[in-house]
């Protein structure tokens, strides 16, 4: 299988730098010395969708590459050599094809490349998201950090523990509900900066960020939250039954990822203690995942203004196995200024909105233009709940309120927020801003960022029923 592998792993290598290398040579071929627009990252994304779409299909798979000084590597003289010049055979090679693309280290390569190329850190020297993958890889790498193609990667275990309950957050806005799991699902966070951010339900954000193991997390938080202790049918390491369960407090569910990591979540009062068996990767992810959601999914002390929040992950010292780390949040509230700066008036949509810093968003071609938020989202929290048509322009109208589009940004619209005083009944030709002509396809299909407001008041309610907002079916 190794031999085999050798040379579908030099095509992906050698492929990928084609391609990238062909984009590049894209940019500067041009007849004319003008400017390129900044759409480049969408270009490069489209490109390599494409290229990762069509290799199982169109790629010539190409023989091994042998040294040309000979074979001086310590596996020269092995028996199950193939022969000098001799390409390996391989068979069926669709169905070997379907194989390869089908598996989850595939989707995991796939997922990998699309968040490096359309995500980013904003501000980016403030990774906190990498800082907690680094430090969970240097504790788990010193026992083992070797690839082999004889044996699998090597499997760790790691216990996560922080104080955090979603419960006490959830009941805490919503009171007695049976649903925890879903309205958890539904909760509207804020990721990035105070001024460039990006609002999202936590479960969306989740399969952003993570596409392969965000959802079977989620999951397993899910039916913790509603349905109590669960394990599934299959046979778990003998770790897993070791756990101590008080059936009377704790909610214990057990399940696994994708590329069978084995994820144990046990819910005490106020406290979430995550235990994973798996590679190290996979258990730097799910922690990434989990610091993500115990910043984001936690009330603040401030009743009003912005606050940001990070996780800081701690090695708890020891010897013994598994590995025990601890996660702490640290909240800062953000001083409340005379003039908000550009990009920072959406705060005003929110009584006491709290970002988590450190995390990705996708990429744009400038910053410092406000919060990137779905269509449907703005139209609930600005109260402007219809698209109306008005001397040929578009816009989202409410009562008292409009949400005008003012610019483009590659494939973003840009968007300004008015209101009128007091609540007062705001008419058409007293928007006093200059609109933008669009289309019903180009919101339909585009991002969207609101980043400036005038006469900004709060009218969409408490932060609870902020968090109650449910998307339109």
């Amino acid at each position: 299988m190794a031999s085999m592998l050798t040379p579908i792993l030099s095509n992906v290598t050698s492929q990928l730098r084609a391609a990238l290398m062909n984009t590049e040579d894209e940019k500067t071929d041009g007849k004319t010395n003008e400017p390129r627009p900044t759409t480049a990252m969408a270009d490069i994304s489209s490109q390599i969708w494409t290229w990762l779409g069509g290799l199982g299909d169109n790629q010539q798979v190409s023989s091994p590459c042998h040294d040309d000084h000979g074979g001086d590597g310590p596996d020269d003289n092995r028996e199950d050599d193939v022969e000098e010049d001799v390409a390996p055979s391989l068979p069926n090679k669709r169905d070997y094809h379907r194989v390869i693309f089908d598996s989850v280290a595939y989707q995991w390569l796939t997922a990998s490349l699309s968040k490096e190329i359309l995500l980013a850190v904003v501000p980016s020297q403030y990774d906190v998201c990498g800082g907690i993958r680094s430090k969970i890889l240097s504790c788990l790498e010193g026992k083992s950090r070797a690839v082999s193609s004889h044996r699998a990667s090597e499997r760790h275990i790691l216990d996560i523990k922080f104080d955090w309950h979603p419960k006490d957050f959830l009941r805490g806005q919503f009171g007695p509900a049976d649903s925890l799991g879903q309205l958890l699902g539904r909760v509207i966070t804020l990721t990035g900066s105070t001024t460039d951010a990006q609002a999202l339900p936590c479960e969306a954000y989740l399969c952003q960020t993570w596409p392969v193991s965000g959802p079977a997390v989620f999951g397993l938080l899910k039916t913790a939250l509603e349905s109590g202790s669960h394990t599934s049918g299959k046979s778990f390491p003998c770790w897993v039954d070791a756990i101590p369960l008080d059936e009377a407090k704790d909610a214990r569910q057990i399940g696994e990822l994708p590329d069978k990591s084995v994820v144990a979540l046990q819910f005490t009062p106020h406290r979430l203690t995550t235990s994973v068996e798996g590679p190290c990767d996979s258990i730097a992810e799910v922690a990434e995942l989990l610091g993500w959601l115990g910043a984001a999914v936690r009330a603040t002390e401030k009743q009003s203004g912005a606050s940001t929040c990070h996780p800081s992950l701690r090695i708890l010292p020891g010897l013994g196995t598994p590995s025990s780390c601890f996660f702490e949040f640290s909240v800062d509230h953000v001083a409340p200024k005379a003039e908000k700066s550009d990009g920072q008036c959406w705060h005003e949509l929110f009584q006491n909105p709290l970002v988590v810093k450190g995390y990705p968003i996708p990429r744009r071609a400038r910053y410092d233009t406000g919060l990137e938020i779905p269509l449907e989202m703005m139209s609930a929290l600005t109260r402007s709940p219809r698209i109306n048509e008005f001397l040929g322009r578009y816009y989202l109208k409410g009562f008292s309120t409009a949400v005008v589009p003012t610019g483009k940004l590659d494939n973003a619209t840009l968007w300004h927020l008015y209101c009128a005083e007091e609540g007062t009944r705001l008419s058409y030709p007293h928007l006093g801003v200059e609109s933008l002509a669009t289309n019903l396809g180009d919101l339909a299909k585009g991002r969207h960022i609101l980043g400036w407001c005038t006469v900004a008041r709060l009218y969409v309610g408490k932060y609870d029923n902020i968090l109650a907002f449910r998307m339109p079916r």
